[in-house]
Parts: structure tokens; C-alpha cells; sequence
């Protein structure tokens, strides 16, 4: 996967929804803007969890698990 300018998280966990409220929030002005989490936790379960949290906005969250 090949994206610039981009925010990442490492890790999951209780905190993760806190950081991406604000992120989104400061993304609003930002054209095409993208938070990548990456994380040892299911792909499937940090996937779910984003989408259960609403909406991101115009901001795009890609999830990848770390073997």
C-alpha cells in the first residue's frame, strides 16, 4: 500500500476512539485525509469497532495488523 501524508496509530485499545474523535475533528479541513491504524488485534475486530464508532467524516481509516 502506497499513501502520503498520512496519520498513524499504533496500537488498539481503550484509547484509540479519543484520538480518532480529534483527529477527525482537525481532518476537516484537510483534502482526502487518512489515519492508518496498525495493530497486533484482528484486523476484522478494529474494522468493526471503526465502523460501530459513526461516522469519520471526510476522513478515510485503513486498518492493518501486524503478524
Amino acid at each position: 500500500m502506497i499513501d502520503s501524508d498520512h496519520t498513524l496509530i499504533l496500537g488498539y485499545g481503550e484509547k484509540v476512539f479519543a484520538i480518532l474523535r480529534e483527529l477527525c475533528e482537525a481532518n476537516k479541513i484537510r483534502r482526502e485525509p487518512v489515519i492508518v491504524i496498525l495493530s497486533e488485534v484482528e484486523k476484522e475486530k478494529v474494522e468493526n469497532a471503526v465502523r460501530e464508532y459513526g461516522s469519520t467524516g471526510n476522513t478515510r481509516v485503513i486498518v492493518r495488523q501486524v503478524c
